[in-house]
């Protein structure tokens, strides 16, 4: 449980605004997807190999899970990226966003009203 609270502020944090649907889309279509295939799989290995067999193949794939990310480039990544990349930014696609991500993009809970760009002086009634 705690692991999927990590992994979704992370990719909220990292991921840019306009990018976060399709990457929650395709994470949950992977990650449910497996399920009815892991299914099929062990129901095959349950009726080709016996319940025994099948149990204990599983058990022993699930370390192997780990090894994918001890071999990978994630297992030698120490920090997480502080900053958020951007869809297409200034520098090309796949740069980092310089300084706090955009206003749209903060949840703050309350809106502002727009800050006035005009110079003009305010008027102010007179106290006669």
């Amino acid at each position: 449980m705690a692991g999927n609270i990590i992994k979704a502020s992370f990719l909220q944090r990292y991921c840019p605004p306009e990018l976060l649907g399709r990457l929650t889309a395709s994470t949950a279509f992977l990650s449910y997807g497996a399920i009815p295939l892991g299914a099929l799989l062990g129901g095959a290995l349950g009726t080709a190999l016996g319940i025994r067999a099948a149990m204990a193949i599983t058990t022993a794939g699930v370390p192997l899970a780990a090894l994918v990310l001890l071999f990978s480039p994630i297992g030698r990544t120490r920090d997480l990226p502080v900053s958020r990349r951007t869809a297409g930014g200034p520098n090309g696609p796949g740069t980092q966003a310089a300084g706090p991500p955009p206003r749209s993009a903060r949840s703050s809970g309350s809106r502002q009203a727009p800050r006035s760009t005009s110079n003009a002086p305010k008027s102010v009634p007179n106290s006669q």
